[in-house]
């Protein structure tokens, strides 16, 4: 994977910039379109924590099924799933995401170190540097094998029994190594110094799993095992550091995220190499144009002859009366500047590139892209049309994920799954249901016994929402959902209460003089009414009622509109160039 690992680092240089560190972008970025790019898509595939919604068709399982949803959920916000997938999300964007989930191992925790126990159900982040699979198949699923590179503590490996003893004890600190096997560099050298790669804390060593799909078992190598001059790659006959059945779904703990992937190959691409050529020639253009830019200058000339009429010209004040013996003798000229025709080819190319990454502008919400507003909300649709299969590729992984998460819940011997009772309308009243694993002895308990249900996992709020949209939302419900069937939610008890409404609606949309606005006050009774009722009987909605229907023109706002009349204008220009001297 040597190519395809090159051409990660030579892209991931680019979303860095040449300000982030020494080894990133070589030349000057001025517009860059791969961070652009990342930042748009990205957090329109994720960018909070998801929350799932669990259903199964076995009706004798929709309490567990209940108590494992409300489980996921938390242990999602527990060890910030959002975090994590936001790295799979932009890993996948320049070639595959990858993560493990597994029991954490003791090495695991002694890692992390922020309170993760060893046994329980843990998703790791892969790079692809790390990444090994058999290239033979044509797609993961068929891999013989697949595994991963990982650094942990020495001591906490030579502390586990897991291991062989022989081969633990025999065991020695590991360099930090800039380079892979095939001699390109590691992405985290981009922002790393190459002078602190033997600095660590406390020793460290590179070890290899693999998971031996047919056989469904792992192997333990050491770095030294796997790429050593004695090594696996060098068709050595290693014993295995450790060696043990896999404990975890029948797919396996590895879950592969590609958003495009190539007939026959097992290996995706990643969206960021369609525009990447594009990013590189812009910035090319750009940095010429910056450089013609600081060659521009504007001389006044004359005819040796006429010295002093260019003398009296330039002592001259703005406004002054100067007389001269030959006004032609004296010119101003300018020289160098942007050239027009390039100018105009790298705005078509950044153009190009928001075409190919989807209407990036319009994904944005950037710029206007279109000349009413009826037109600009289909192309939004539009645009969300061209990341609507790369969303529903992120919510089948998660999917996926979840499952894997769940399969250790439900095989967990100790966990005691929690889930409050909902649909009670019994004010103060809250129960909760406990389902107990199938080691509980007690019969008359509910359990987890048998195989885990089938479930349907819906993963939603993968994007965020914002206050404005929380607001309208609120509106909605009431105007749309309340307001038409008030007489009905009244007859069942169901009232709508306008100052929580009023303090919501201020809160989301940050401002708190809607309720100084609005006073609570003895509602006037009606006249002829005995009870003294808010309102006429038979009042509501009005038997007739009229709509305006307003047609907004955005007219030269939009970006089609102001780049035409930027290029009518250069082209213009342009077309009166007639050299590297121009009149001023």
């Amino acid at each position: 994977m040597e190519f395809f690992r090159q051409e990660r680092v030579r892209a991931v240089k680019h979303l860095a910039g040449h300000r982030y560190s020494r080894d990133s972008a070589e030349k000057r970025t001025y517009i860059n379109t791969i961070s652009l790019y990342c930042n748009i898509v990205g957090r329109n595939l994720i960018s909070k924590n998801p929350r799932c919604s669990l259903s199964t068709f076995e009706q004798a399982s929709k309490p567990v099924v209940t108590a494992m949803e409300s489980w996921l959920n938390q242990e999602f916000e527990h060890i910030n799933f959002a975090d994590i997938m936001q790295r799979v999300v932009t890993d996948a964007l320049f070639t595959c995401g990858i993560v493990k989930v597994a029991l954490a191992t003791p090495w695991d925790a002694a890692n992390v170190g922020w309170g993760l126990q060893a046994g329980q159900p843990w998703i790791s982040l892969i790079d692809l540097d790390d990444f090994v699979f058999d290239h033979h198949a044509s797609n993961f699923s068929q891999a013989k094998y697949i595994g991963h590179r990982y650094r942990v503590p020495l001591e906490s490996v030579k502390d586990s029994k897991l291991f062989n003893k022989e081969a633990r004890e025999s065991l020695q600190p590991s360099r930090h190594q800039p380079y892979n096997r095939q001699g390109d560099m590691k992405v985290g050298m981009i922002g790393r110094s190459w002078l602190g790669t033997d600095e660590d804390v406390e020793d460290m060593v590179d070890l290899w799993e693999i998971y031996y799909q047919s056989r469904r078992c792992v192997y333990t190598f050491s770095e030294d095992d796997m790429s050593g001059p004695q090594g696996v790659w060098e068709g050595g006959d290693i014993k295995p550091l450790g060696e043990q059945d896999w404990i975890g779904p029948d797919y396996g703990p590895y879950h592969i995220l590609g958003y495009q992937w190539i007939p026959g190959n097992p290996f995706p691409k990643g969206p960021v190499q369609d525009i990447v050529e594009l990013h590189e020639a812009i910035n090319e253009t750009y940095r010429k144009l910056v450089r013609q830019t600081a060659r521009q200058k504007t001389v006044t000339v004359y005819q040796r002859e006429f010295s002093d009429d260019s003398a009296r010209i330039q002592k001259a004040n703005d406004g002054d009366l100067v007389g001269v013996s030959s006004p032609q003798a004296v010119q101003e000229l300018a020289m160098g500047g942007p050239n027009q025709g390039a100018f105009l080819f790298m705005k078509e190319m950044f153009d190009r590139m928001g075409l190919m990454a989807g209407n990036l502008l319009t994904m944005g919400g950037l710029a206007p892209q279109a000349n009413t507003l009826g037109q600009e909300e289909l192309l939004n649709q539009q645009s969300n049309g061209q990341i609507a299969s790369m969303q529903d590729v992120t919510t089948s992984f998660v999917s996926k994920v979840a499952s894997s998460m769940l399969w250790f819940h439900w095989h967990d011997p100790r966990t005691v799954q929690r889930t409050k009772l909902e649909g009670l309308n019994v004010p103060g009243l809250q129960l909760t249901r406990k389902i107990h694993p199938w080691t509980e002895p007690d019969a008359s308990k509910l359990r987890r016994v048998g195989e885990m249900p089938q479930l349907k996992i819906d993963p939603y709020s993968l994007r965020s929402v914002t206050p404005a949209q929380r607001a309208q939302d609120l509106t909605q419900v009431v105007t749309q959902i309340y307001l038409p069937m008030a007489q009905m939610a009244e007859r069942s008890g169901v009232t709508l209460d306008f100052n929580a409404f009023l303090s919501l609606m201020a809160k989301y949309r940050d401002n708190p003089d809607i309720q100084s606005i609005l006073t609570v006050q003895e509602p006037p009774a009606v006249e002829g009414s005995s009870q003294g009722s808010m309102a006429p009987e038979g009042a509501g909605m009005p038997q007739e009622t009229t709509r305006n229907y307003v047609r907004r023109s955005l007219g030269g706002g939009s970006h089609q509109a102001q780049q035409a009349g930027m290029d009518s204008l250069l082209q213009g220009s342009a077309n009166g160039f007639a050299g590297p001297l121009q009149k001023a």
